[in-house]
């Protein structure tokens, strides 16, 4: 057994990409950047009202006790959230070239970016 985030933190020296929200090309442009902005505006709002997050976390994790939600909601609800920035690409660029040696995902030319 191995602690994931350890583990990467050690082979990569680079950010842990902790999840996404992906968009497949073919919707085009148009709905991406309708699904950017309407997640974006979700993210800013629930870092202006910290109280209404917790409330909504708290329907679906109701045997956790506050500041493990908080924490929670800080992994997700933040900066990074609203633009991954330099290393977080290069976090996900890492995992996704890792996925491919390992024949995990398809090699391609298509920048995730």
């Amino acid at each position: 057994m191995v602690d994931l985030g350890e583990w990467w933190e050690d082979e990569t020296g680079k950010l842990i990409p902790l999840g996404c929200v992906a968009a497949k090309r073919s919707i085009g442009k148009k709905a991406i950047d309708t699904i950017d902005t309407a997640l974006c505006e979700s993210i800013k709002y629930a870092n202006k009202n910290p109280g209404a997050a917790m409330q909504y976390v708290k329907q679906y994790a109701q045997e956790m006790a506050d500041d493990v939600i908080q924490a929670h909601i800080g992994m997700y609800v933040n900066d990074y959230t609203i633009d991954i920035g330099v290393d977080g690409k290069a976090a996900v660029e890492t995992l996704f070239q890792l996925a491919r040696e390992q024949q995990i995902l398809p090699q391609t030319d298509k920048p995730l970016f």
